[in-house]
């Protein structure tokens, strides 16, 4: 009887260690799910200033473009004035959805990061239940063994 105490103390003690195993996983996950998603807001504010910053640019630049054709002579909505100022304008739309891609193969690598982490923190916590089940059955397996002798005796006794 003082075995089969001592094998429930040890499953006790298996079943609490994975509990907190898990719970430290569960936590752990939470934690990084907590960073990436900091990260991220970071990452778009960031996007919002460059493109805020971008844009302000192209002001500035497509009011240079003007006063120096006003300097010289040329109205700004002729063939070749349109054609530069059209010109800065596509290539600050391009820019801008260059950045855009950019960003978002960014926050896309983030994510998988994210899902690999916390992939990786789930396995170990069901490793670790894992363990704990074998321990317990192994203490089982060794509490069996040791009282099959007294088993298989008593069994043949009476019956003799």
């Amino acid at each position: 009887m003082a075995e089969f105490a001592t094998f429930a103390v040890l499953a006790a003690k298996e079943i609490a260690g994975a509990a907190q195993a898990d719970r430290r996983a569960r936590a752990e996950a939470e934690a990084q799910n907590t960073a990436v998603a900091q990260q991220l807001q970071q990452q778009a504010l960031a996007a919002q200033i460059e493109e805020r910053r971008r844009q302000e640019q192209l002001k500035r630049e497509r009011a240079q473009r003007l006063a120096r054709f006003g300097a010289q002579g040329i109205a700004s909505d002729t063939g070749s004035a349109e054609a530069v100022l059209g010109g800065l304008t596509a290539e600050s739309t391009r820019q801008g959805a260059e950045n855009m891609r950019q960003r978002s193969l960014a926050m896309s690598s983030s994510l998988l990061d994210l899902a690999d982490r916390n992939r990786l923190t789930l396995l170990r916590a069901a490793e670790a239940r894992e363990k704990a089940a074998f321990g317990i059955a192994g203490a089982g397996t060794d509490l069996w063994r040791r009282n099959e002798p007294r088993r298989a005796g008593g069994a043949s006794g009476p019956s003799d």
